[in-house]
């Protein structure tokens, strides 16, 4: 059975096993792309994987509130995720008219970069350039809501679920 099939055969028996909300389009399409997502890659060596939270972003504290008062504020975002001991620094900055350029970092609780990671914006399938020391640069990145996909080298996956780029 595909992985589409069996999400279809989970989302039908929900629906019958109790009055539900009707489903629209949307909300099957984010279910599709949330199980692909959270299903472990066909080359994975092991099938964790881990979901990040976020800790910080750099558009929800003071400066955010300045803005909302009518000051202006750098476009410039920081968002920090953690699973485990794990941490993910992300950067974007504007790049190109109304494209971003993304840096993402992996950090033990140490802050020693982990590297040979392959990372994946999704949707899009947008992969990542490592370029020395752990750091993962996505250039020409629209904006929009993304998924970030970290495989390690040991096998594990990390994925951090809603990565606003470009928005607040």
């Amino acid at each position: 059975m595909s992985d589409e099939t069996e999400l279809e055969a989970r989302l039908i028996a929900a629906r019958a096993a109790g009055p539900l909300e009707p489903l629209t389009e949307s909300a099957v399409a984010r279910a599709r792309q949330l199980f692909r997502l959270y299903t472990p890659q066909p080359d994975q060596q092991t099938s964790l994987v881990q979901l990040a939270r976020l800790v910080l972003d750099s558009f929800r504290g003071p400066q955010a509130l300045a803005a909302a008062r009518g000051a202006t504020t750098n476009e410039a975002r920081e968002l920090l995720f953690e699973v485990g001991d794990l941490t993910f620094r992300l950067f974007q900055e504007p790049f190109a008219q109304d494209d971003w350029f993304l840096i993402g970092q992996l950090l033990t609780s140490e802050e020693v970069p982990v590297e040979g990671i392959q990372a994946t914006l999704e949707p899009g399938e947008l992969a990542a350039t490592e370029r020395g020391k752990g750091e993962l640069h996505f250039d020409s990145v629209p904006p929009g809501r993304y998924a970030v996909r970290l495989m390690l080298p040991d096998g594990m996956s990390i994925v951090v679920p809603e990565v606003p780029v470009g928005q607040v």
